[in-house]
């Protein structure tokens, strides 16, 4: 995750050097405008993403619960629950949109450059990727451990291989 992070920061920074910062010459005319901006989509973003942060951490930990109390029922019902993907989709569009906002600076310091569009690149990335980890309980970085394979036989053939369910 932090090697995806960190190309992703790696990425945003070249294209934003590359192809943008020398057209940001003059953005002193709209500096408050775009600071709005990006303040509102900071704003919106770290709202939505906190809130999904929560939300899929609160369902893993439902899962590891009912695998540590032994809870066949409980681990059925709570184990197939996913984040939708229209959810998913927005969270990707406002992450795009809060990259990009950054993207209406210009940065003079190659250094500040880098600091500023890498850092918000792989925050981002980062956020996701923890995000969608988190969704799946049974595969990825962090996963509910000592589940029996009788439990996950029970929930199907989406279970078996750790496709989403949608519910």
């Amino acid at each position: 995750m932090l090697l995806v992070g960190v190309l992703v920061g790696l990425g945003n920074w070249s294209f934003f050097e590359i192809l943008v910062n020398d057209r940001n010459r003059d953005v002193s005319v709209d500096r408050d405008a775009i600071g709005m901006y990006v303040q509102a989509l900071m704003l919106i973003w770290s709202i939505v993403s906190g809130w999904l942060l929560y939300r899929v951490d609160e369902e893993s930990n439902k899962v590891a619960a009912a695998v540590a109390n032994n809870d066949l029922d409980a681990f059925l019902r709570e184990a197939p629950t996913h984040t939708a993907l229209t959810i998913r989709l927005l969270h990707l569009a406002l992450s795009l949109m809060f990259i990009h906002s950054f993207h209406l600076y210009h940065v003079q310091d190659w250094v500040s450059s880098i600091e500023v569009q890498g850092g918000i690149g792989f925050l981002v990335a980062l956020t996701i990727l923890f995000i969608w980890d988190l969704d799946d309980p049974f595969h990825g970085v962090i996963n509910v451990a000592n589940v029996p394979p009788e439990w996950m036989k029970r929930l199907g053939p989406e279970g078996d291989h750790g496709g989403p369910l949608q519910t």
